[in-house]
C-alpha cells in the first residue's frame, strides 16, 4: 500500500512538474510573441513617422518652390511694367521730337534750326545700352532677383532689369 501512495505521489509529482514546464513554456511562448508584436508595433511606428517626416519636408520644399515661384513672377511683372513705363516715356520723347521735326523752327540769329538735346531718360538708356558694363547673361534668375532687390547700384539695377527683360522677352517669344 505504501509503494501504491509512494508511486502516486511520484506520478503526481512529475504531473505537476510537467504541468509547470509546459506553463512555464507557454508564458514564455506568450511573453516572446508579445514582445514580438511590440517590436512590430514599434518598427511600423517608426517607419509612419518616417514618412510623416519625409512628406512633411517635400510639401514645405514645395510650398518653398511655388513662393519663389510667385515672386519670380511677380518681380517680372514689375520689371516688365517699369520696362513698358520707360519705353512709353521714351515713346512720349520720340512723340515730342518728332512733332518739333515736323515744324521746323529756324532761328533767329541763321536761319537754322535749333539743335534739340536729348532728355535724361533718353541719355540713361544710350548710355546703358552703349556701354555693357556688366555681363548679366550667365546670372541665374535668383541672382538676377537678388540683385535686384537688394542693390542700390542703379547702373547695376538697369543692367539686371534691361537683362530680366530681355530673358522675359525671349520666354514670351518660345
Amino acid at each position: 500500500k505504501r509503494r501504491e501512495e509512494d508511486e502516486k505521489r511520484r506520478r503526481k509529482e512529475e504531473e505537476e512538474r510537467r504541468m509547470k514546464l509546459e506553463m512555464e513554456a507557454k508564458r514564455k511562448q506568450e511573453e516572446e510573441e508579445r514582445k514580438k508584436r511590440e517590436d512590430d508595433e514599434k518598427r511600423i511606428q517608426a517607419e509612419v513617422e518616417a514618412q510623416l517626416a519625409r512628406q512633411k519636408e517635400e510639401e514645405s520644399q514645395q510650398q518653398a518652390v511655388l513662393e519663389q515661384e510667385r515672386r519670380d513672377r511677380e518681380l517680372a511683372l514689375r520689371i516688365a511694367q517699369s520696362e513698358a513705363e520707360l519705353i512709353s516715356d521714351e515713346a512720349q520723347a520720340d512723340l515730342a521730337l518728332r512733332s518739333l521735326d515736323s515744324y521746323p523752327v529756324t532761328s533767329k540769329n541763321d536761319g537754322t534750326r535749333p539743335k534739340m538735346t536729348p532728355g535724361p531718360a533718353v541719355l540713361a538708356t544710350k548710355a546703358a545700352a552703349g556701354t555693357k558694363k556688366y555681363d548679366l547673361s550667365k546670372w541665374k534668375y535668383a541672382e538676377l532677383r537678388d540683385t535686384i532687390n537688394t542693390s542700390c547700384d542703379i547702373e547695376l539695377l538697369a543692367a539686371c532689369r534691361e537683362e530680366f527683360h530681355r530673358r522675359l522677352k525671349v520666354y514670351h517669344a518660345w
